[in-house]
């Protein structure tokens, strides 16, 4: 299947070692770009986290988006951009997501329209 433009939304829930300031959050993403589920591509857009934390802060980010496609119908997801508003601003972000058990022969007809699994972010690195 050709790379052809798409839109990407992900939801998530990240717990966050070493910072007792920020224990855990919900991040959301939306982007755009052209992807083939088959041979990976790219996407950027916008997205923003809420802490769970006591002041129930905030981020906002922007990020590039590359899909690596991988055997067995398991893809990596890297998410690289810079944290614009709220807390860690000016920082740079990495979210990688391993997108367990994805049915390549899901390719030849609507394509793959939901898959989960783990996500780790790094923030400053």
């Amino acid at each position: 299947m050709a790379a052809a433009p798409t839109t990407v939304t992900a939801e998530a829930t990240v717990a966050c070692a070493g910072d007792a300031a920020h224990p855990s959050a919900q991040v959301s993403f939306v982007g755009a770009g052209t992807l083939s589920c088959l041979t990976g591509g790219t996407t950027t857009g916008t997205g923003h986290i809420d802490w769970s934390n006591a002041a129930h802060s905030t981020s906002d980010f922007s990020f590039s988006l590359a899909v690596g496609a991988r055997p067995v119908g398991e893809q990596i997801l890297v998410a690289t951009g810079t944290v614009s508003s709220g807390d860690y601003a000016g920082q740079s972000v990495t979210f990688t997501f391993q997108l367990l058990n994805t049915n390549p022969l899901d390719c030849l007809g609507d394509g793959i329209s939901s898959v989960a699994g783990p996500i780790e972010a790094v923030f400053g690195a």
